[in-house]
């Protein structure tokens, strides 16, 4: 009786209807957890998480896309974490849509990424009044 109770109590009910029952209750579960995507694909905000010391300075061109073109583009914000480079996009509910590797990719596959995506660049809007007397220089053009 002490050895049934003690097998029982470590090894579980033993009955084989449970056994059946609990597996079924994981299939379903595991299905509606499947089921259970993103509704709403479009995507309205990025955030490119990357860390910010020896990885990335081993991918110059990552860098240099985060350092000088990333503040460029409208609803993308830069994490600096761990782990690879990578950008995850949102949907307006906050819901993350995808996940995209960036190590392989250059400053213009990235750029290319986030336009394809509906990521655009900023837009500098002024009025006539404050661009008189705008001068913009283009570096070596003279």
């Amino acid at each position: 009786c002490i050895r049934d109770r003690y097998q029982r109590r470590v090894h579980g009910n033993s009955n084989p209807k449970m056994a059946v029952l609990h597996c079924l209750v994981l299939l379903v579960t595991a299905a509606l957890v499947s089921s259970a995507e993103v509704q709403d694909q479009q995507i309205t905000s990025c955030v490119i998480e990357s860390c910010s010391g020896c990885r990335l300075n081993r991918l110059p061109k990552v860098r240099d896309f985060l350092n000088n073109y990333a503040p460029k583009y409208q609803n993308l914000e830069v994490k600096y974490n761990y782990g690879d480079p990578r950008a995850i996009f949102y949907n307006a509910a906050g819901e993350e849509v995808e996940r995209v590797q960036l190590a392989d990719m250059d400053q213009d596959a990235i750029g290319r990424l986030m336009l394809s995506k509906g990521i655009a660049l900023k837009f500098l809007r002024m009025t006539s009044s404050e661009s008189e007397g705008l001068s913009i220089d283009f570096g070596c053009v003279r």
